[in-house]
């Protein structure tokens, strides 16, 4: 399976099974509006890991509001550690991996659900920001995402 670079941020390169769906403007939610944040939408909802290297930090979980009747009530949030003070935030996946556990680019990590938080025309897909660890939760926060890799890839089909 061959990767793309589809990001960058604060040297941390997002890559991506070639051909797999993205999307870094399509929710009202601040992280998109202020390119910090990024949809994938695995095949099979099959989320794997877009960065070289992360161990998992923590996994919580908390309530979610039910935007469509299908959504689970709850929303798990997933923090990956990134090394140089930096963790890789992941929503709307359940995650399949431990605490401590460390992986590589292209491993499974979880399934993408039905977040309570979804419109009812959106597809499950996992939502990736890259964070200073030390602010790791708040909507507000990630760093700005360099998006010359998809802007080239646009430019060169032009």
């Amino acid at each position: 399976m061959g990767f793309e670079t589809i990001a960058e941020a604060a040297g941390i390169y997002l890559r991506i099974p070639e051909g797999t769906p993205y999307s870094f403007y399509d929710s009202p939610y601040i992280g998109h509006r202020n390119t910090t944040a990024i949809d994938v939408y695995f095949e099979n909802n099959e989320a794997l890991l877009p960065v070289d290297e992360a161990k998992v930090k923590e996994v919580r979980w908390f309530n979610a509001p039910k935007y469509r009747a299908d959504g689970w009530d709850k929303e798990p949030l997933t923090l990956l550690e990134l090394g140089e003070n930096k963790v890789l935030k992941v929503l709307h996946v359940n995650p399949k991996v431990n605490v401590g556990e460390k992986l590589y680019l292209g491993d499974f990590f979880g399934e993408c659900i039905v977040s309570g938080y979804l419109c009812p025309w959106s597809d499950s897909h996992a939502h990736f920001e890259i964070r200073p660890s030390e602010d790791p939760y708040r909507a507000r926060g990630a760093y700005t995402l360099n998006i010359a890799p998809t802007v080239e890839k646009i430019e060169e089909t032009l």
